[in-house]
């Protein structure tokens, strides 16, 4: 199993960086965005199922004291409220072109950009995009922000993944394939404990990213915001 990496140091030796571009760039994740996707996910389920909002909220919050991953709710919720139509056709009713949230939110500032360019300059490591998000989302969003240049033009988003979200190990697998890297080889940049903890038990190395939010587990001590790592590795 992997070790979460000390943020410099053997992090550099990794040959691909998979980041998590919603998690770790879109500030206060549990807050705006986490009720932007609940708000979405019930709205639509009411108008399906022509009920009221209030009823399908019900049916969430009783999954979420079970569970309380947000991404996992949803799709249960989905799954229970429509059990004779495919997921995948669910989600591309439910998020259209759009994706999950507005591409405008996310956070990339001049020094996040620095970071970048300090990150790939003398041939560094390949940074490559790996959501649950739409991958159109994230490239409208990376083309928006002027930071395509500096990642692999290949974003592995949900269409990519289906029927595997980043909660079950074979998106990671998926990404390693579709990256030709050996998980000894990568590094995973993400806020989620649950995915770091997946990547590691296939030997993936890892860093915590922290933002502010409260819906993906409980910070470590090794939990860093994105600028702080990307300041450290740059130097």
């Amino acid at each position: 199993m992997a070790a979460r990496e000390a943020v410099r140091g053997a992090a550099l030796d990794r040959s691909l960086w998979l980041f998590d571009y919603d998690g770790v760039s879109v500030p206060a994740y549990s807050g705006v965005e986490i009720a932007e996707l609940r708000g979405r996910i019930l709205g639509f389920v009411a108008e399906q199922r022509r009920i009221p909002v209030a009823e399908a909220g019900a049916a969430l919050e009783e999954m979420r004291a079970r569970n309380p991953s947000m991404t996992k709710c949803c799709h249960a919720l989905l799954s229970h409220e429509f059990p004779n139509v495919p997921l995948k056709e669910l989600f591309e009713r439910l998020w259209g072109s759009e994706g999950h949230y507005d591409p405008k939110r996310y956070l990339w500032d001049e020094e996040m950009i620095r970071g970048l360019a300090g990150i790939r300059a003398n041939g560094g490591p390949r940074l490559a995009v790996f959501t649950n998000n739409s991958s159109a989302v994230v490239k409208r969003s990376m083309e928006r922000k002027g930071i395509s240049y500096y990642f692999d033009p290949v974003v592995l988003g949900w269409e990519d993944l289906f029927p595997y979200w980043k909660f079950n190990v074979e998106a990671y697998e998926t990404a390693l394939r579709r990256f030709n890297a050996g998980a000894n080889e990568a590094l995973l940049i993400d806020d989620d404990e649950e995915h770091l903890r997946i990547a590691e038990g296939l030997g993936i190395y890892t860093v915590h990213i922290t933002n502010g939010g409260d819906d993906t587990g409980l910070a470590d001590e090794s939990a860093v915001t994105l600028n702080e790592f990307l300041r450290r590795s740059a130097r």
